[in-house]
């Protein structure tokens, strides 16, 4: 029988913890290697590890760790700020699905999903790269801040709040805001850009402010209605010879390997 866990690569904070306490998701840090290994139970069947794309040395060596003590490993890296991660492996996590279903439900909701942040200042703001424009508005006294998209609609930029906004091509559940304070100005802002209307404050997601730039930056998330995100189907999918799990591509996610008997690319069986 398989039993399947989700983990978020991101840093760890006691809020977090409190936050996650009873949750079916494992988080650790990207150098914490013992405590994935700690963290994930020796019984578990399959590991879908979810990681921020800067973090893919730490999440790889995380996957070959668990890999060695036998779990079927499965690792998604991920275009989105740590909030975003979170709030995605919960929503995985949070579905009745085969355990080779979960990757391909993690990139259907990954791809409609907003994520990014306000910030007072893009001075050291690394990516996505602000334009010089934008590092000189940040020396001025005045001034809304800048709304930084790392994945979204429009794809990844920075814009000064207060310009014109494209309205989101697709209405999203409320926007996911990590602590802090955004003006009022940034959030009407916000809810044009990922097509919002409600606002959700959860502290305990507030777990990277440098990395947008600032101390006073907040991360923010805005996650696809449930039913704009359709369950993939797994009946009569062929299943990995090694984990078990079913395919629905043409590789299992977690082992590599063609099911046995599928036709390879040159003709011949697998």
């Amino acid at each position: 029988m398989q039993q399947v866990v989700v983990a978020a690569i991101v840093d760890v904070t006691p809020d977090l913890v409190d936050l996650l306490s009873g949750e079916p998701v494992v988080v650790v840090g990207p150098e914490a290697l013992e405590e994935l290994w700690d963290g994930v139970d020796e019984n578990a069947t399959h590991v879908l590890l979810i990681g921020e794309r800067r973090h893919e040395a730490q999440v790889r060596r995380h996957a070959a760790l668990l890999a060695d003590r036998g779990t079927a490993v499965a690792w998604c890296l991920l275009p989105h700020g740590p909030a975003a991660l979170v709030l995605l492996a919960l929503q995985v996590a949070g579905v009745r699905l085969d355990a080779g279903a979960l990757p391909s439900l993690l990139g259907d909701l990954a791809g409609s999903t907003w994520s990014g942040a306000w910030t007072p200042s893009v001075a050291r703001l690394a990516d996505p790269a602000p334009s010089l424009g934008q590092h000189m508005r940040s020396l001025l006294p005045s001034g809304g801040g800048f709304v930084v998209t790392l994945a979204g609609d429009a794809g990844p930029g920075v814009v000064p709040v207060g310009s014109a906004a494209q309205p989101a091509a697709l209405s999203r559940h409320a926007l996911y805001r990590a602590g802090g304070e955004v003006p009022p100005p940034a959030l009407d802002h916000l809810h044009r850009v990922t097509g919002t209307t409600d606002t959700v404050e959860l502290p305990g997601l507030r777990l990277d402010p440098d990395r947008f730039g600032a101390p006073r930056a907040v991360e923010l998330v805005a996650l696809p209605h449930s039913h704009d995100v359709p369950l993939p189907r797994t009946e009569g999918a062929e299943r990995c010879t090694i984990c078990g799990a079913a395919v629905l591509d043409a590789f299992c996610p977690y082992c590599h390997v063609r099911p046995a008997g599928r036709t390879d690319l040159t003709g011949g069986q697998s």
